[in-house]
């Protein structure tokens, strides 16, 4: 598969969606045009998070139509049409990252979207906006985020890339970068090999707000990945792959405590891919080990999930009243979590786990050569829960060769979690469960989705833009509450519960036009509402995302040789969250912000490029406090890549 990639000023707050010139992998079974993909997709490419810089997955995907990027301090999360992180699928060339069941404190945002590989080593991130069940199963309710890598090079090739980020307030968050890609051949064109990893150093913030220190804790990540693909013979290929992910940090709360936390991510994965006469057939065979260990812990607990997967899927082309990509797959998924049951006040480790199994199939079908229909569905088994099908329909209509009609219904499920479920697991919180116990609950129902949206997509290689209407319904939403009673006379007790109905609704707008060869501009604007129907938050938002939300990028070749400058503005509107606690209803508001940020690269040659930026020009103060995010003040960035 040949992929273009967009032109050479794009960047990765680039808004628009569309990129004829890419296939995309992750809307259907089979490789799809952008513009009439059954699902809202937009793409970023590797040359975009290249050109700005990436620390995390937030930095990819800021300026996204339909993601927005909330919490507080450590536990900045990705939120896609209002839905919180735990609802979207991240997966890494098809392998998930599944590690919130290892953080059963309540801190699970802040680290997953730490586990992908630098920008040197990425070909393009897709964002799918909706629920993707049919295809992927219960973790794709809210959307999937599929970073996928680059191919084995033909010839050895690498970069090494020294980021710095230097603030202008002491106060605030420094942080330094090393990291680095290299890919080429072992034995002719038979086996081949590719490296990557980086190391993150950040310095915590020293900002204090009512005697606490708040904003970003210390944190080092390390990531190194190796990866064999051997082609056998002509029309199949084997890889694999081996992965460890380091994340530690220091969480000083201003009065003299410093409590440290790591979790650690071990992966391992063997692929298949091969054509069998009409097939194209592809297997995956993933292991994922994930561990958190504090310092906090009196009785040195390590909650640890074990997540095994194994996917299967063939697909080939039909011809019956018009033209069929038919894809049929089957899936197997097993989940093990060990923690000490410090509830019950047992310090061993109790181990829980659950097996669930999927069969799915799905056809796009080209009616005409400006009309396709997409169907599927799957049926997932859960040995919990039992089955459920969970279907989808799109369509998409080419009115013009530059103008599409695109709309469709999908549904979604999500079985719980096992500590959400597991009736014998009592997690808690605090040393020695001083703050919460919460036990699981196996009345708990699964949640389901069904989604309706509507859009018109316009590229004609110039201008590109984008409106999309739509509305999804929740039932049997899940959350935990204060009960207002005490565990053993000690402790608050908190309970899962299936909260109700709950909805959310939107319009995503985008638009980028190029001016002459050396001149881009884009803007996107996303309107999300999200609230409970029903129960004791009737009415209350059950996210915590922006109502409005807007960006707006220019990007400009100079006429210097190798320079390109970029200017860019974000408005992040008013927020709000809301819970329930000790029987009462306590809704947080927070206030909106907005940013500009500048920037420039230079290529100094064929294998050396400089890269600077000043992040918050104008030195907005953003606390969580008050804006339910924290974000440096005025921030310079300096970047350096050599390739080879």
């Amino acid at each position: 598969m040949v992929l273009a990639g967009l032109p050479q000023n794009a960047t990765a707050q680039d808004t628009e969606a569309y990129d004829l010139g890419t296939l995309i992998l992750s809307a259907a079974g089979v490789a799809v045009d952008p513009l009439t993909a059954p699902a809202s997709v937009t793409v970023v490419t590797g040359e975009q998070l290249e050109r700005a810089g990436l620390t995390d997955l937030t930095d990819a995907l800021r300026g996204v139509p339909g993601v927005a990027v909330s919490g507080g301090d450590d536990a900045q999360d990705i939120y896609v049409r209002g839905m919180p992180a735990d609802y979207t699928l991240l997966l890494v060339d098809g392998q998930r990252i599944n590690t919130r069941q290892s953080r059963t404190n309540g801190n699970g945002g802040g680290v997953d979207q730490y586990f992908i590989p630098p920008a040197s080593a990425i070909d393009r991130i897709e964002v799918v906006r909706g629920p993707m069940s049919s295809l992927y199963g219960s973790d794709a309710i809210g959307g999937v985020i599929n970073v996928i890598t680059k191919p084995v090079a033909p010839a050895w090739t690498g970069s090494a890339t020294f980021e710095t980020t230097v603030p202008e307030n002491d106060d605030d968050s420094a942080q330094q970068q090393l990291s680095y890609y290299l890919s080429g051949p072992v034995a002719g064109e038979t086996l081949g090999l590719q490296l990557w990893g980086r190391r993150l150093d950040r310095d915590g913030s020293t900002k204090r707000e009512d005697g606490a220190i708040v904003g970003p804790d210390d944190r080092t990540v390390t990531d190194h990945t190796a990866r064999l693909t051997w082609l056998p013979v002509t029309g199949h290929e084997v890889f694999l792959q081996f992965g460890v992910n380091d994340i530690s940090r220091e969480n000083d709360s201003g009065d003299g405590e410093v409590s440290a936390f790591d979790d650690t991510r071990r992966t391992t994965a063997l692929g298949y891919e091969s054509t069998i006469g009409a097939w194209d057939i592809e297997a995956l065979l993933a292991r994922e080990d994930a561990k958190r260990e504090t310092s906090a812990s009196r009785t040195g607990r390590k909650p640890e999930i074990t997540t095994t997967t194994f996917d299967i899927k063939g697909s080939r082309d039909l011809d019956w009243y018009g033209t069929h990509a038919l894809t049929i797959g089957a899936q197997v998924l097993e989940a093990e979590l060990g923690d000490q049951n410090l509830g019950l006040r047992e310090t061993e480790n109790t181990r829980f786990d659950n097996t669930q199994w999927a069969v799915f199939a799905e056809d796009v079908w080209s009616v005409t050569d400006r009309v396709t229909l997409t169907f599927g569905a799957r049926y997932t088994r859960d040995e919990r829960f039992g089955g459920k099908v969970t279907p989808r329909a799109y369509a998409t209509w080419a009115l013009t060769d530059s103008l599409v009609l695109a709309g469709g219904v999908s549904t979604g499920y999500k079985t719980p979690g096992l500590r959400e479920s597991a009736p014998d697991y009592f997690s808690c919180t605090g040393g020695s469960c001083s703050q919460a116990v919460i036990p699981g609950n196996p009345d708990l129902q699964p949640e389901e989705s069904t989604s309706y949206e509507l859009g018109l997509r316009f590229d004609n290689g110039t201008t590109t833009a984008g409106v999309v209407i739509y509305k999804t319904d929740f039932t049997n939403r899940i959350d935990s509450r204060d009960t207002g009673l005490q565990y053993a006379g000690r402790t608050d007790l908190y309970e899962w519960y299936n909260i109700g109905n709950a909805r959310s609704e939107g319009v995503e707008l985008n638009a980028s036009q190029a001016i002459g060869d050396r001149f881009k501009v884009a803007a996107s604007y996303t309107y999300t509402d999200t609230r409970h129907l029903d129960g004791s938050l009737k009415g209350e938002p059950f996210a915590r995302t922006p109502r409005h939300q807007a960006s707006l990028r220019a990007d400009w070749q100079t006429g210097l040789d190798g320079v390109d400058v970029w200017a860019a503005a974000t408005h992040f509107g008013e927020s709000s969250s809301a819970r329930m606690a000790r029987g009462a209803k306590r809704v947080t508001e927070y206030d909106s912000y907005n940013t500009v940020d500048v920037g420039l690269n230079y290529a100094f040659n064929d294998t050396l490029t400089f890269r600077g930026a000043i992040y918050n020009v104008t030195d907005t103060s953003i606390t969580d406090a008050e804006h339910g995010t924290a974000q440096n003040g005025r921030t310079a960035h300096f970047g350096i890549t050599t390739q080879f």
